[in-house]
């Protein structure tokens, strides 16, 4: 690794063991990394025993900032949903080589990093009579209900070499949402025919494992089970604060009190307190479910009415935001 695409001394980093126990999954922390720069950086395993070296993986990145100057990111989310997969026949998901190309300082994925509850069917029939054909695995044939049937959602994606490609130049904030388990989870879900499991919090279990593996961010270990909200700035200018909307509420009702608070009480109040003491000139929230611009509740429904009638609410007066954020 080093920051001239030609480096003479490189810094050699070395990640814990890639074995089954992680799905043969690695994670490294990079520190002290010279800031808005190019980094140019090699990927290779080496097997335990023989000590024989894999082919070479190659990649590069640009540094955060240390002062001011114009930011551009991307954001999006669900990859491979409602059964439309790698489609050889079109190129593949080129959505991300259409990002890739931007040149983005960063890529925040906004949830449904999978669909675990969504297989992938040969072929579908869509408009006009048209087929779209995909690629298939075995655990994309069916809901995931085991660890390494949830692993191997992540594992289809990666067959996607657009996406591969994607994953090797633009660092990324990743969230999830609901598909990483199953479609709009809470603990009070019940499972449809296709689930041998029932159990919603035994999936839960082993989504956030998966997910957890393969997910591009630092542990957090402040709860315990590797917190997935935090605060990520990005040069003196941007805060990004990433909410997890999943693993704390309770039943799907008005659930602002008591033990289950929509975000947990935790978490809100991190919120409160970080987006306060932040001097970042930008500051973006990344919220998995959309609080409600493009979506027909709102008013009528009573978790909204809790929400505005809380004394501890926290009031913001909403702007338009955009992919490119000014340094002045």
């Amino acid at each position: 690794m080093g920051h001239a695409k030609h480096v003479q001394q490189p810094r050699r980093s070395v990640s814990p063991l890639a074995d089954a126990r992680t799905d043969f999954t690695a994670r490294v922390e990079l520190t002290g990394l010279p800031a808005n720069q190019a980094i140019f950086y090699r990927v290779t395993f080496e097997d335990a025993q023989s000590g024989a070296a894999s082919e070479p993986w190659f990649g590069h990145l640009r540094s955060a900032p240390s002062q001011r100057r114009d930011i551009r990111f991307v954001w999006s989310g669900d990859t491979v949903g409602q059964g439309f997969g790698i489609n050889p026949d079109i190129g593949g998901m080129r959505i991300y080589e259409a990002m890739r190309l931007r040149l983005p300082d960063f890529f925040i994925h906004s949830g449904d990093t999978i669909y675990a509850d969504g297989p992938v069917p040969a072929q579908l029939t869509v408009e006009d009579g048209r087929i779209w054909r995909n690629l298939t695995t075995e655990a994309k044939s069916k809901v995931a209900e085991t660890l390494d049937e949830y692993r191997g959602n992540y594992r289809y994606n990666l067959m996607d070499e657009n996406l591969r490609r994607f994953n090797a130049e633009v660092p990324q904030i990743w969230q999830w949402d609901d598909h990483e388990v199953v479609n709009n989870w809470s603990p009070s879900k019940q499972l449809d025919e296709r689930y041998v499991v029932k159990d919603i919090q035994t999936l839960v279990g082993r989504a956030r494992q998966a997910w957890l593996e393969y997910s591009p961010m630092r542990r957090h270990s402040a709860d315990g089970g590797g917190r997935i909200y935090r605060k990520l700035s990005y040069g003196p200018l941007l805060d990004v604060f990433v909410l997890d909307m999943r693993s704390y509420r309770g039943p799907n009702d008005d659930n602002l009190g008591g033990e289950k608070p929509f975000l947990g009480r935790e978490q809100l109040d991190w919120l409160k307190r970080e987006l306060k003491d932040s001097s970042a000139q930008w500051k973006v929230v990344a919220a998995d479910m959309p609080i409600g611009l493009g979506v027909p509740d709102g008013e009528v429904s009573p978790g909204w009415r809790a929400g505005r009638r809380s004394p501890t609410a926290t009031r913001a007066r909403p702007r338009a935001a955009s992919w490119r954020l000014p340094s002045c």
